[in-house]
């Protein structure tokens, strides 16, 4: 807290690899709300910040702040609600990239709308990750005729939001492997193995009841990197 927003992304705990050199920027990183945002495992990892929280309100008024992009701990249902609520009176838009949901639900939809304020989201997805190649490739299967039978998917690694994530019955958690479910259109396992390289297994039936096709794939990447 207190430093300039260009320093305060590359001051441990935060290690991601660093691509670009951010010259400062003016902006002072203040205490946010923490509510849920810590898990019990990402609370063994991460010392919560003393004090008391900022005027949030406040701050986006005096920095005539348009948009708040939310992008805070998976399954942080009350602290997102509770940021709504300030994101509201300051008169601002937003766009949330957690599986809180917010944007698809008619209740925060009608309290934007009354104010003429835009909301976009739930969630975020790598640019080229697991669940977006996992789609690619059983899409694939589906439109060359193959009948999928079993696929799943494996996060091993990853940046501190798959400590949250190891937490299922945390808000959005169970909801977002739904939503693969979904997706997918098949028998799925998905989500995060142990705590970002991604391992994708499909099985189908390619060409007769015996002919069975296997496929497996693997991405190694830098988890903060590839999320836009």
């Amino acid at each position: 807290m207190g430093k300039d927003l260009a320093e305060a992304i590359y001051t441990p705990p935060n290690n991601t690899f660093k691509f670009a050199e951010v010259p400062l920027t003016g902006v002072k990183v203040n205490r946010g709300m923490t509510h849920d945002g810590l898990g019990k495992y990402l609370s063994q990892v991460i010392t919560k910040a003393p004090g008391s929280t900022s005027n949030i309100t406040g701050i986006l008024k005096e920095t005539k702040t348009d948009v708040v992009i939310s992008y805070l701990p998976v399954g942080s249902e009350a602290a997102t609600k509770w940021y709504v609520e300030q994101i509201l009176d300051a008169g601002c838009g937003m766009v949330n990239c957690i599986p809180v949901f917010i944007a698809r639900e008619n209740y925060w939809q009608q309290r934007f709308a009354e104010r003429g304020l835009p909301v976009i989201g739930d969630d975020i997805k790598s640019q080229v990750g697991a669940t977006i190649t996992h789609r690619v490739l059983t899409r694939l299967f589906r439109e060359q005729g193959v009948k999928l039978e079993r696929t799943y998917q494996l996060n091993f690694g990853g940046n501190t939001d798959f400590y949250n994530m190891l937490e299922r019955e945390r808000p959005g958690v169970e909801e977002d492997l739904q939503d693969q479910r979904r997706h997918l259109a098949a028998r799925l396992q998905a989500g995060p193995g142990q705590h970002s390289r991604g391992a994708e297994r499909l099985r189908s039936v390619a060409y007769g009841p015996q002919v069975v096709l296997h496929s497996h794939g693997r991405n190694h990447l830098w988890q903060c990197t590839a999320e836009p």
